[in-house]
């Protein structure tokens, strides 16, 4: 997955405001292909994952917004 890929190089190596947004989009992408009641729980995973890693993103970088990806 090219997208998750990339989302995840960001949120290790890019400043807060360039990973927060591939994060937030990729858990967007996520939300819509997960929605579907046969969608692979693979999907679902990967939003869990995703919203740690915006947890952790905003803990790391003192934001507002980690109770809201917990």
């Amino acid at each position: 997955m090219r997208r998750g890929d990339e989302a995840l190089r960001k949120y290790k190596t890019a400043d807060y405001q360039t990973a927060k947004a591939a994060l937030l989009d990729q858990l967007q992408f996520l939300d819509k292909v997960s929605s579907d009641p046969k969608a692979p729980n693979e999907f679902r995973e990967d939003a869990m994952m995703t919203c740690a890693r915006l947890s952790k993103l905003e803990e790391k970088n003192h934001g507002s917004e980690q109770a809201a990806y917990i």
